[in-house]
């Protein structure tokens, strides 16, 4: 309780401070007349009448509608006051109040502001070198072989022969021919008959590579694109 009577205090002397040099910084602008321990009382006032409805219909309906509510009764109270004290005609009084209250909003702002500090993120560590952002380096024994390529073709390499497609996966690829109306599938390594020209032609695959895939043919190398 204690604690919250000394923070409403503090509210009402801060608030006092900046209305009492706002609305001074405008009535000087304007050559309007007034007395500095008049001005005080105002100020006081009206900054304490700000502080205690805030706190007030603020615990009860939140800080938004306590400031739609309190605002107008606040506004025509700094106008009454600077009225009584300066007894200028209404322009002048609105447009003291409310060029008064703009600057006090802005001194608030500046002072939340310095409150809080700078919010940036801290500039990066002299002493953070990139060899602290370097990953720990994964042994490629532990690495996960990589996934099949699987392409498909039909390409003739020869007389009657045709590739229907290729798996690349080391020496585990494998292709798949087409001849004769029947389909061959020989991995890699392997050896199969596969009739050619009316003869039966041993066929071994060699290897798969990314365009192209080498057949030996009855002990004779064949480069094929597909």
């Amino acid at each position: 309780m204690l604690a919250h009577i000394i923070a409403l205090l503090v509210g009402i002397a801060v608030q006092t401070a900046f209305l009492l040099l706002a609305f001074w910084i405008m009535i000087k602008l304007q050559g309007l007349n007034y007395n500095f321990l008049g001005l005080l009382g105002v100020a006081a006032l009206v900054g304490g009448l700000d502080q205690i409805l805030d706190t007030i219909l603020g615990h009860y309906l939140g800080f938004y509608l306590a400031s739609t509510i309190s605002s107008p009764i606040i506004l025509v109270a700094a106008f009454i006051g600077i009225k009584k004290l300066t007894e200028a005609d209404k322009t002048d009084v609105m447009f003291t109040v409310a060029v008064g209250y703009a600057l006090c909003f802005a001194m608030n702002m500046w002072l939340i502001g310095a409150l809080l500090g700078d919010l940036r993120l801290p500039a990066k560590d002299s002493s953070f070198t990139e060899s602290d952002q370097t990953l720990p380096a994964v042994e490629e024994t532990n690495a996960a072989p990589p996934p099949p390529v699987v392409k498909a073709a039909a390409t003739n390499i020869l007389k009657g022969l045709t590739i229907k497609g290729t798996t690349q996966n080391g020496n585990k690829s494998s292709v798949t021919l087409f001849v004769d109306g029947k389909i061959y599938t020989i991995y890699s390594g392997d050896t199969t008959l596969v009739p050619m020209d009316g003869k039966l032609a041993a066929v071994k695959l060699e290897k798969v590579e990314t365009h192209s895939l080498t057949l030996n043919i009855n002990g004779a190398s064949t480069v094929c694109p597909y």
